[in-house]
């Protein structure tokens, strides 16, 4: 059993960014989740059913052997989670606005806290940002909950990421030869587009959230 649980949280710890993010959003230590995966620590009952509860996942689900497999299974995991239930979204860092959008918004030092926010996505993280350069749409100190695993619809509004590692955050309208196609989070526009060669990937923002709903790390 203690086997069968220790590789099940490992399998959950490799969907989330870092080990440092899975902890973050159980509530513990990075170090006390490397003594559960090295087995220096037992996984026993409290923080098996606690491990569960908090990523809303199904009852003992930590406790099945068929899980096992689940983490190769293309979106059989994301079935798994209970609808409604919130769970503690990292924040992963901040961005701030430097000239225009795409040059200013880069990622800065990992967070000390967390969002809680229902999402169906493990992966899901948020970004808290900084100045006005997404007004009206997002205020200064406020956050997106980024859901990277989430499909992406035209329409939707996105976080594009740069091979350099710098956001913009746009409304995905398609792709078409090779080209990412956007217009203004902020208002309609005329629309742009952008080289898919030059981007790392674009994910669904999922919801922008005010700076009161920030819990720091404890």
């Amino acid at each position: 059993m203690i086997n069968i649980r220790r590789q099940n949280l490992i399998n959950l710890i490799g969907k989330y960014p870092t080990q440092q993010a899975f902890a973050d959003t159980i509530g513990v230590t990075n170090g006390y989740v490397s003594q559960l995966v090295r087995g220096h620590r037992e996984i026993g009952e409290k923080i098996a059913r606690k491990i569960e509860a908090i990523l809303g996942l199904p009852d003992l689900f930590l406790d099945i052997e068929s899980n096992l497999g689940y983490n190769n299974a293309n979106g059989s995991f994301q079935e798994t989670i209970k609808l409604g239930r919130f769970t503690r979204v990292p924040v992963i860092g901040m961005i701030r606005p430097n000239g225009n959008v795409w040059e200013g918004l880069e990622m800065n030092s990992q967070g000390s806290g967390f969002i809680n926010y229902p999402t169906k996505d493990v992966k899901a993280y948020a970004i808290r940002c900084t100045g006005d350069a997404l007004k009206p749409r997002i205020k200064d100190g406020e956050y997106v909950i980024i859901e990277p695993e989430m499909p992406v619809l035209s329409g939707d509004e996105v976080a594009i990421l740069s091979l350099e590692g710098k956001y913009i955050m746009q409304t995905f309208e398609y792709i078409r030869e090779n080209k990412l196609y956007y217009t203004s989070i902020n208002e309609d526009t005329l629309k742009e587009s952008m080289e898919l060669s030059l981007i790392e990937g674009y994910y669904l923002i999922a919801a922008i959230v005010k700076a009161i709903n920030f819990y720091p790390a404890t």
